[in-house]
């Protein structure tokens, strides 16, 4: 998955029992973890395990023919009956290896037929073991065998005993789940050791996993590299705290009226503001709302800029240069100007109108003004609705970054040291592309990348992208979402270093579907935080060193 949806991953997780533990040890610390599932090798254990487990939602499973896959048809259906008359209703069992490797499709569809039929009739959900490791570079025929699964349907393809001398491998899952889509569920086993591993191959398609190590996996949970949850929590909060000041700002400017606004920036802060730019005109917006470059204001100026004009700026450290001059020249006409900074007593901190401070609230700063604008026009008869869902955000985004961790540091390892990485996006992350691109890979990593907009993608840039070229599909829940889908059809037909990051996988509890697409900002802003820590540590290139910024006069 490209992408990452990501739970509390204790109850699915098949718990191998370690050797050292009796069987009632074994049975406790799966109680205790809350695994999904434990593996009884007897009638005696069975029985022990059913009345232990009485009052748990924990699963006991059996195995046949593990780890060897020895077993002629006829022993295996031997057992399966022997284990049915026991009372297992779920069982894992390995294909005749001597078949699979010698690619007898017929008899591994003769075998997996068989078995399912004697499953259904016995209500046993079967999880048909394929020592996928074995078959590396037979690509045709670890698929042939997945489509075998897809025809018969068993409940599960698992991609090895555990047993074998690799185990899992990620792109073996993500081929099954292609062929497999949601008629065959996968289970993977063998190599997966921590959270993070963990958190890929369920990323990757998997439904559950078998692991000796589920303990461990589960204790590492809530461990992530350089992460402050209570900053990241405490921050999105103070952007929620802060709406009532906002809402108080633009009302008043409201009662006074005005003839226009102005959202003016310089780098990221107005790329953020392209983004609820973008969000406004997909909402219908027909306010007088314009998009300006600090820069392009001081020179071009514009004639629809008067002194009933609103100027809308955001600096985070409140000494943006070129924002301050813009600031001056509103001043000029008599414009009035509102600004949001995260350091009082700073040059915009003084210079504007009306002043909004807090910390980590840029996102809520910008999508606060331009919906209360609307709002107050008539515009966006759900305001309210989205401002009490908005409150849920800063606990949900605490989830987020969790979520993302996997397949972001998954993204860096094999991708850090690229020559040149384009990022592709559409609507209202078209400006988080940009801001990416620019804020982080190029000025903070010294990355070379060209962000471009899906809309553009097919008029140049698709016959410059080749097998091994690095394509980053930043995709989001607003209404351009088919471009993406456009793009991503066709650059996975020619391109093996595709990611898509999309921010319909993260989980938010809190917000409806239909606020989804407009907060698709914050979300992918807040899935890219941990891109950023394991690009910073990956490349040993921390975030606050430049070659030029504030060394050299420019």
């Amino acid at each position: 998955m490209n992408g990452a949806k990501v739970m509390k991953i204790n109850n699915k997780l098949d718990y191998i029992r370690d050797e050292r533990d009796d069987f009632k040890t074994y049975l406790n610390k799966a109680v205790y973890y809350g695994f999904r599932c434990i593996f009884a090798r007897s009638k005696k254990e069975y029985d022990y395990a059913k009345k232990y487990l009485e009052n748990t939602s924990c699963i006991i499973a059996g195995a046949i023919d593990f780890p060897e896959g020895i077993m002629s048809l006829d022993e295996k259906l031997t057992a399966f009956e022997n284990y049915a008359e026991i009372g297992f209703h779920e069982i894992d069992y390995v294909l005749n290896q001597r078949n699979v490797e010698n690619g007898n499709l017929e008899k591994i569809e003769e075998e997996m037929n068989a078995i399912h039929k004697f499953c259904v009739k016995h209500d046993i959900r079967e999880k048909v073991i394929v020592e996928m490791c074995k078959l590396d570079g037979r690509d045709d025929l670890k698929r042939e065998i997945c489509l075998i699964a897809k025809k018969i349907k068993p409940a599960f393809l698992k991609t090895s005993t555990g047993r074998s001398f690799k185990g899992a491998d990620i792109n073996d899952v993500r081929m099954m789940k292609s062929i497999l889509g949601n008629d065959v569920k996968i289970k993977a086993s063998g190599g997966i050791r921590t959270y993070q591993q963990a958190i890929q191959f369920f990323n990757a398609g998997v439904s559950i996993i078998g692991a000796s190590g589920a303990i461990k996996i589960i204790e590492g949970e809530n461990i992530m590299f350089n992460f402050d949850e209570k900053k990241v929590y405490t921050d999105h909060l103070n952007g929620v705290n802060m709406i009532p000041q906002v809402e108080k700002v633009v009302d008043k400017i409201c009662e006074d009226g005005y003839k226009n606004i102005f959202l003016v920036g310089i780098g990221g802060t107005l790329l953020y503001a392209g983004q609820i730019f973008h969000t406004a005109r997909q909402l219908g917006c027909s306010l007088p709302l314009y998009l300006t470059n600090a820069t392009d204001f001081l020179y071009e100026g514009d004639a629809n800029f008067t002194k009933d004009s609103v100027v809308v700026v955001a600096s985070l450290s409140g000494h943006t240069v070129e924002v301050e001059q813009a600031i001056d020249k509103a001043h000029e006409v008599g414009a009035r100007v509102i600004g949001y900074v995260e350091v009082v007593d700073t040059p915009i901190a003084n210079k504007v109108d009306e002043l909004v401070t807090s910390v980590g609230g840029e996102y809520y700063w910008w999508y606060t003004v331009v919906l209360r604008f609307m709002k107050n026009a008539g515009q966006f008869d759900k305001y309210d609705e989205l401002v009490s869902d908005m409150q849920n955000l800063p606990k949900d985004i605490v989830q987020v970054y969790k979520d993302a961790d996997a397949q972001m540091k998954e993204y860096a390892d094999k991708h850090c040291d690229s020559p040149l990485t384009y990022l592709v996006a559409s609507g209202n992350l078209e400006d988080w592309a940009n801001c990416y691109g620019m804020c982080i890979m190029e000025e903070m990593q010294w990355m070379r990348t060209r962000p471009i907009s899906a809309a553009n993608f097919f008029h140049g840039l698709l016959e410059v992208i080749e097998r091994d070229t690095t394509v980053l599909l930043i995709k989001g829940e607003d209404k351009t979402r088919p471009e993406m889908e456009r793009v991503e059809n066709f650059v996975g037909k020619i391109c093996a270093n595709v990611t898509t990051i999309d921010t319909k996988n993260f989980e938010l509890p809190g917000i409806r579907d239909e606020f989804r697409g407009i907060l698709s900002p914050i979300v992918m802003r807040s899935a890219f935080m941990r891109l950023n820590v394991h690009l910073e540590h990956n490349r040993r290139h921390p975030l606050d060193i430049r070659r030029y910024y504030k060394c050299l006069d420019y």
